[in-house]
């Protein structure tokens, strides 16, 4: 259907998204991580923090021995308990706070926007707020929401009445001892809670990548739009490269005038070649095929430009030489004779240094190339 978005997201429709602050990103990913780094440093600290604690105590036992509750005394017990506070549960909240903020790194990478936080008054609308209520993504997040709570407590109470025979027996045991069977027990609740929360992650990872993308998706006619905006309306660039054309056969047909020789197919190409003072080779000044060739041959009939026909010549010179150009050794021998022939037949064209003499046209032979100057010389030296 007209307008159906069926289409994968352009680079540039992606750029703006993440611009806007549209990106590809599950909370529960995050949720997973946290919790999971939380578990581990916590199970790794917690003899450190225990220590800690129990120094907690001491501190606050000790001084209600002998209470001061002058400013200066109750300013002094609160910096101290404090900094106790900070030393035992410091380190694992700043490990957590950084695990989390990687978490976001690397799920939607560097990115600074305020667009986000562009008042959108769309938002006040209440229609639009009970479309949201009970659109797709509100359906999903509350089965997902459902489902944690469910695995979550499932998981929780199962690993809970694995240890309901070892709780009433903390009663006979130290005080040390019963702490560590509330920890072990505790952290074989908090891993079984983060493995359900890792698969969970899983999953809803893959389902708003499957989202994003579909949010993302363009109709045809959005592409079309898309490239005339980035590229240009299709018809003003044909127009464009048309004038450039125009010009470029202009200029092409204007240096015809200047050319020594204009070769020919006779009828389907002509290239027109200059030699002259500080030049290593010929070059093409002009060259076309059909009604192009024409056009240069009758410039070059108005101009009294000699034309030579030579069809196996003019078809190498075509296919081998570029307007500006000059020509390739291999068609050097070549094109020196047929500039030698021009030169004794209208001396007035020949570059300074030639002695013409009016001989017949000679031979297509040659050893060396030294020029087409110093060639034709040679040839015109030649007996006729």
């Amino acid at each position: 259907m007209p307008g159906e978005r069926t289409e994968a997201a352009t680079p540039r429709r992606r750029a703006e998204a993440r611009e806007r602050g549209q990106v590809l990103k599950s909370v529960e990913v995050n949720t997973a991580v946290v919790l999971l780094a939380g578990a581990w440093m916590l199970q790794s600290m917690a003899p450190a923090i225990g220590t800690m604690l129990l120094d907690l105590l001491r501190h606050t036992f000790t001084h209600l021995v002998q209470p001061d509750f002058s400013v200066q005394g109750v300013h002094s017990r609160a910096l101290g308990l404090g900094v106790i506070v900070m030393a035992a549960l410091g380190p694992f909240t700043i490990g957590v706070a950084v695990v989390a903020a990687l978490s976001c790194l690397v799920q939607v990478g560097p990115l600074f926007t305020f667009k986000p936080l562009v008042p959108q008054f769309s938002r006040l609308n209440p229609l639009v707020g009970l479309q949201r209520l009970f659109s797709t993504d509100a359906l999903v997040n509350l089965v997902k929401s459902l489902m944690k709570i469910s695995f979550v407590g499932a998981v929780a109470w199962v690993a809970f009445q694995g240890q309901f025979e070892t709780l009433p027996k903390l009663s006979d045991l130290t005080p040390l001892e019963a702490a560590r069977a509330v920890a072990d027990a505790v952290f074989q609740v908090v891993w079984r809670v983060v493995m359900v929360f890792g698969g969970l992650a899983l999953a809803d990872y893959f389902y708003q990548r499957w989202a994003y993308e579909k949010g993302l998706r363009m109709s045809k006619e959005d592409i079309k739009e898309e490239y005339k905006q980035s590229e240009g309306d299709p018809l003003i660039r044909a127009r464009l490269r048309q004038r450039a054309r125009a010009l470029s056969r202009q200029r092409m047909m204007r240096q015809v005038p200047q050319a020594d020789v204009v070769i020919t197919n006779p009828t389907h190409f002509a290239i027109a070649l200059k030699y002259g003072a500080g030049m290593d080779a010929p070059m093409v000044l002009a060259k076309g095929e059909r009604l192009m060739a024409q056009q240069i041959k009758k410039v070059a009939r108005e101009h009294h430009v000699p034309m030579v026909e030579n069809r196996p010549l003019a078809q190498a010179l075509f296919k081998a030489c570029e307007v500006g150009h000059a020509v390739p050794q291999d068609l050097y021998k070549a094109v020196a004779e047929v500039l030698a022939w021009v030169y004794r037949m209208y001396p007035g064209r020949a570059p300074r240094g030639f002695g013409a003499a009016p001989v017949p046209r000679p031979a297509l032979a040659a050893e060396s190339w030294d020029g087409p100057v110093a060639y034709a010389s040679g040839l015109a030296g030649a007996p006729g």
